[in-house]
Parts: structure tokens; C-alpha cells; sequence
């Protein structure tokens, strides 16, 4: 007995084999290779966003720059020496500029004089540790503000106009799967001069934008409405530029109706006991966002035999509604919400299911 208890202790004491200690020393290098690894993936993602960054914080440095210079001082020479400026080391990345400018003459010039205007081309090269070479190009065109074309004319700015698949003004706009079509077109009213860009948007939100640098320009896009708010009159702004700076903008105005609203719930029986009127209250109803612009109630009374019949009261805007009774009659009221395309009288159907309400005896 004492000799077994040995021999197992003595078994225990032996550890691990050396098989066992190879496999542990493997599944460790493993880890630590795939924690390695995300490190570097991590260190380059963030390299690369360091290197974009500051690529563009330059290039957006350089043309205000540029745009801050005197027209007649804007020589190849001083386009050099602004761009070496800014051609440094910064946190181990090394920033370098390029740059060009290309004159540009109205055909009234005869390609002499001072340009009309100047076309600005820049790029902005980063490299550094952990990361590849990264390249942004960006332009601008500067104009000689006291030049002015010969001719009666004068100086024409461009014009743009939204295009034939964009809702009309004043529409209310029903999304297809939340999203709707809006674009524009512009033209240079100037053979000489090119459109530099056009856009739409909303508030703040570039929904559709190109760069054409052709006397003629398209853009267009799906606006997804979904972030409107139900009933919202919204505005589209359509604008355009060209390289001489001169702009034309269109706008319109349309009513955003993603979703039909809900049946309204909880039609609560009149306080009153009087028997000339009665009121009647519900919860405000919702559309997304916003209130639903107006109820309809019909006011059913029973008749002689117990037919009920249905009298159409008009519209109200509040989550309630008086109607006149008579002593000893029956009613209840059905309410039914309308959204914004019925309450604009576009569409019969777009509103939510009656939802009936508690009986009234006067």
C-alpha cells in the first residue's frame, strides 16, 4: 500500500514531456504571430489615414493660397516657390507639391494679353514609414477681375435647370423604397468659358454633384428621404459654376411623404352628458417625425331599425372634434389620420384604416 502511494507520487513529479512542451511553444507562436499581424494591419490603416490627411490639409493650404495672390504676381515661378513651402517633413511624413498652371484666353483675346483666366493644377504627394505613396490632385481657376470681353454682350453667366425626371415644384413626393430621382443640367453661355461644376442639394447635403470642365453639364443621383421628416417642405437647390466664377441656382419646394401613417388608437368617449354635442379625443397620431397634418371623422348615428348611418364631418387639425346630437340617440365615431399627400388632396388612399370609436348614448 505505502509503495503504491509512492510510485503514484513519483509518476506526478515527472512534468511535462517534451512533445507537450513543443506543441504548447507552437500554439503560442501562432498567437502571437495573428497578434502581430493585427498590429500591422492597425499601424498601416493608420499610417494611410495620417498620409490622407495631411495630403489634402495641404492641397486645400495651397490653393487658398494661390487664391490669395495677386492675379498679375501668378507666374510659374511663384507657383514654384509657394509649392516649396509647403513641401516639408511633417511627424515623419514627407510632403511633396507639384503643380502647373495653364492660361486661358476669351476668343475676343486673340490668345495675347493677360489671360482671361488661369487654370491652377496641384498635386500633393505623402510618403513615410508604414505606408505607400499617396497622391491627391486638386484645381482652381483664378480670373483677372478687371478683364472684361469685348463685344456687347458682355460677360454671360451659365444656366442650369433641374432635369425632366425630377418632381415638379410643389410635389409631394412618395419614395419608391425611400428613395426618389433628382438631377440637373447646365450649359456655358460662353463657347470659351467651361462649367467647373454643378450640383443639387438639400440644407447642407451635396445629393448629386459633377465637375463637367465642358461647356455642357449633367448630374443626377437617388435622394433616399428617409432622413426627412414626414410632411417636411423641403428645397432643392440646383447650382452651377464656371471657371469665370459666374454661377446660376434653381430651387424648388416639395413635401416629403415616406410612409403611411398609423391608424389612430384609444377614441375616447365624450366627458359631456349633454345632449346637443358631444366631444370626442384620441392620441396625436405620428407620420415619422412630424404630426399628421389633419383626421377626418365620420359620426355614425343609429337609426330607426338599428341602421347606422355615417355623417362626414370636415377635416380637423387637432386630436379631437365637437359634433351636434340629438337626445336619445345612439353614436360613435370612426377616425381615420391622413399623411400629407391626402391631406394635399394628391391621393385619396394614402391615409391609415378608420379606427371606430366607443358607443354614445345622449
Amino acid at each position: 500500500m505505502h509503495r503504491s502511494l509512492r510510485d503514484r507520487a513519483d509518476h506526478s513529479d515527472e512534468g511535462m514531456t517534451i512533445v507537450e512542451v513543443v506543441v504548447s511553444l507552437v500554439i503560442l507562436f501562432m498567437a502571437l504571430t495573428s497578434l502581430l499581424s493585427m498590429l500591422m494591419a492597425s499601424t498601416g490603416m493608420s499610417a494611410r489615414a495620417r498620409a490622407e490627411g495631411l495630403a489634402v490639409k495641404t492641397a486645400n493650404q495651397f490653393i487658398e493660397t494661390v487664391r490669395a495672390t495677386k492675379y498679375t504676381d501668378l507666374t510659374d515661378t511663384k507657383l514654384n516657390q509657394i509649392a516649396s513651402t509647403m513641401s516639408e517633413t511633417v511627424g515623419g511624413m514627407t510632403v511633396s507639391v507639384a503643380t502647373s498652371m495653364t492660361p486661358h484666353y476669351e476668343a475676343s483675346q486673340g490668345g495675347i494679353g493677360t489671360p482671361a483666366y488661369q487654370a491652377i493644377r496641384a498635386v500633393v504627394s505623402v510618403s513615410g514609414p508604414g505606408v505607400k505613396t499617396f497622391r491627391f490632385a486638386t484645381g482652381t481657376y483664378v480670373r483677372q477681375w478687371h478683364w472684361t470681353p469685348g463685344g456687347s454682350a458682355g460677360r454671360v453667366p451659365p444656366t442650369v435647370a433641374f432635369d425632366s425626371l425630377t418632381p415638379p415644384a410643389g410635389a409631394t413626393i412618395m419614395p419608391i423604397w425611400g428613395s426618389v430621382h433628382i438631377g440637373a443640367t447646365s450649359h456655358s453661355n460662353m463657347s470659351e468659358v467651361v462649367l467647373t461644376q454643378i450640383y443639387v442639394k438639400w440644407n447642407t447635403s451635396y445629393l448629386a454633384t459633377s465637375t463637367p470642365n465642358a461647356l455642357d453639364g449633367v448630374c443626377s443621383s437617388m435622394w433616399d428621404t428617409t432622413a426627412v421628416p414626414e410632411g417636411r417642405h423641403s428645397t432643392l437647390f440646383a447650382e452651377t459654376w464656371d471657371a469665370l466664377n459666374q454661377t446660376d441656382s434653381k430651387s424648388r419646394d416639395f413635401i416629403i411623404d415616406n410612409i403611411k401613417p398609423p391608424a389612430p388608437t384609444g377614441v375616447n368617449a365624450p366627458s359631456t352628458t349633454g345632449n346637443s354635442s358631444a366631444t370626442w379625443t384620441w392620441p396625436v397620431v405620428m407620420d415619422g417625425e412630424s404630426a399628421v397634418p389633419d383626421y377626418v371623422v365620420t359620426l355614425y348615428q343609429m337609426g330607426l331599425g338599428g341602421a347606422w348611418t355615417g355623417v362626414a364631418q370636415a377635416p380637423v387639425t387637432a386630436n379631437s372634434i365637437s359634433a351636434p346630437t340629438a337626445a336619445f340617440s345612439q353614436y360613435y365615431p370612426s377616425v381615420v389620420a391622413r399623411g400629407p399627400r391626402a391631406s394635399a388632396g394628391l391621393t385619396a388612399n394614402w391615409v391609415s384604416p378608420g379606427t371606430p370609436g366607443p358607443p354614445w348614448i345622449t
